[in-house]
């Protein structure tokens, strides 16, 4: 409900939020694949977040194109660029994008470590575009969120041990029915 300045300049002020978060308002400034040593040598993607470019981070390739099972379904989830798989021949788009991550998808390795699986949305054009992009991918990620906590109440990232006699549906249920109105705002 605020205007796009505003909007895309919050966007920009975001941080990674990690576990028990749903969702996010953060943006990923790309900046190019390089390799990494460490305990073995990989590729990587290199950026920063919002307007800390000081603060360099990286994601492997593998992380972005690789899958892992939801936390809770155990379905194979992925990170989405564009509601699209990431896939090896296409990560070295990533070079000098900026994307909107509008949530994450917490997925288990195989060595029982939480790992989130993005959704990203490229951001094109002027502010006027990006805040629309924003705001489209905001609504989507609320929306599949509450979802999914819906669906998986019980789960540890979600509400755990939930007591008989609360009534968590009706709040929820609220949220999704007005989070429905806000692209007709």
């Amino acid at each position: 409900m605020v205007d796009d300045v505003a909007l895309v300049e919050c966007a920009e002020r975001g941080y990674w939020r990690g576990i028990p978060a749903l969702t996010q308002m953060v943006v990923f400034h790309f900046h190019e694949i390089r390799e990494v040593k460490w305990r073995t040598t990989y590729d990587a993607a290199f950026f920063h977040i919002g307007d800390r470019v000081e603060d360099e981070r990286f994601l492997s390739v593998k992380s972005l194109v690789s899958s892992n099972a939801h936390h809770t379904t155990k379905a194979q989830i992925r990170t989405t660029l564009n509601n699209r798989y990431i896939v090896r021949s296409n990560v070295k788009s990533l070079r000098q994008k900026s994307v909107f991550v509008s949530n994450a998808l917490y997925a288990v390795s195989w060595y029982d470590r939480y790992i989130p699986k993005y959704r990203m949305y490229t951001l094109r054009g002027d502010i006027h575009s990006h805040a629309a992009t924003i705001r489209a991918a905001m609504i989507e990620a609320k929306l599949s969120m509450l979802e999914d906590l819906l669906k998986y109440p019980t789960s540890d990232l979600y509400l755990g041990t939930i007591p008989a006699d609360f009534d968590y549906r009706t709040p929820i249920c609220t949220a999704i029915e007005s989070i429905k109105c806000f692209d007709k705002i």
